[in-house]
């Protein structure tokens, strides 16, 4: 790195392993009933309900009432970085789910998502409208039990299409 060398051990986990720890993170497929940590209000997030974090409400979360600023702290060399950062996000107020808030209509079992609307347990999705149990939805309607879908509308059963009407896999 910038010309210097650094003994850096081989890993000693396979690269599926090392692959899965990566993306256990990333938990968007599994959604929860819970009370926001600030308000008390019902509310679903994908953070599991045996977990110590503190899930809050997204229109708190993007608001300056649960102000997190004060949950700041200093590194401390004595202890490993992971442990650091698990005590930092238990202390914070964290967002219940990853979708922008203010854009998605009447669709709140959704994560992952922007400008949705009237849409049910779907993940990774943008710009769609009336999809339903599906992922990867972009620019598209009227989607149902469906996969990697862009600019399309009336589909169903459907893997890996791009502009396609009425279709049924």
């Amino acid at each position: 790195i910038w010309g210097e060398k650094f003994n850096i051990p081989a890993p000693t986990l396979c690269p599926e392993e090392r692959l899965r720890r990566r993306l256990s993170w990333r938990g968007i497929y599994h959604l929860y009933r819970t009370k926001c940590a600030y308000s008390g209000k019902d509310i679903i997030t994908f953070y599991p309900p045996n977990r110590p974090y503190k899930s809050t409400d997204q229109t708190i979360w993007w608001s300056d009432s649960a102000e997190n600023l004060s949950c700041g702290r200093e590194y401390d060399d004595s202890k490993t970085f992971t442990e650091q950062f698990d005590a930092l996000l238990q202390s914070a107020y964290l967002p219940c789910l990853s979708n922008s808030y203010v854009t998605n209509v009447n669709s709140d079992y959704v994560n992952g998502t922007d400008h949705l609307n009237n849409s049910y347990l779907v993940f990774n999705a943008k710009n769609s409208d009336n999809c339903e149990y599906s992922e990867s939805v972009y620019y598209s309607q009227d989607i149902f039990d469906s996969y990697f879908v862009r600019e399309s509308d009336d589909c169903y059963d459907s893997v890996g299409i791009i502009r396609c009407h009425s279709s049924i896999s």
